[in-house]
């Protein structure tokens, strides 16, 4: 791209063609030095690198679906195995569940007993106690009419 140049094409152009193809063709000149276009080569070599790159990229991101199809069987495997424990503490529940109602019917057979011992022993001291009563009236009973035979 020299301007001082093509300044003087564009006039030798003018001259010879006249301004409208001058234009015309200076227009389709390009834009840099013909060195730094791109040939059909060179777009071939960048359309390689770029069926490489897709082609690389393509099995990067199935190696990636590879590994989540993979995380994918490990959470069915840990899915599965909260499946075990949620059946086995079903299963647990239910054993406490007949523990609970086990300690409830001992509970009540053994207030039942300590009732029934409670009762009974204050019956047995009941009556000891009346027999004890009646044992102390008659020995005062006697002894007062003892005291009233000696005194009278």
């Amino acid at each position: 791209m020299d301007p001082v140049r093509d300044a003087e094409l564009y006039r030798g152009l003018e001259e010879k063609l006249g301004t409208t193809v001058a234009t015309g063709l200076m227009e389709r000149l390009p834009p840099a030095p013909v060195d730094r276009l791109a040939t059909k080569e060179d777009v071939a070599v960048v359309s390689r690198d770029v069926t490489a790159l897709r082609t690389d990229m393509e099995q990067r991101f199935d190696e990636v679906d590879q590994r989540f199809d993979r995380i994918d069987q490990r959470f069915v495997g840990v899915d599965q195995r909260f499946g075990g424990v949620d059946v086995a503490l079903e299963g647990i529940k239910g054993e406490i569940a007949v523990l609970r109602e086990q300690q409830q019917r001992a509970q009540v057979e053994l207030l039942a007993t300590v009732r029934s011992e409670l009762i009974t022993g204050l019956h047995v001291q009941g009556r000891q106690m009346v027999i004890a009563l009646v044992g102390s009236l008659v020995g005062l009973t006697g002894a007062a009419w003892l005291l009233s035979q000696i005194a009278g």
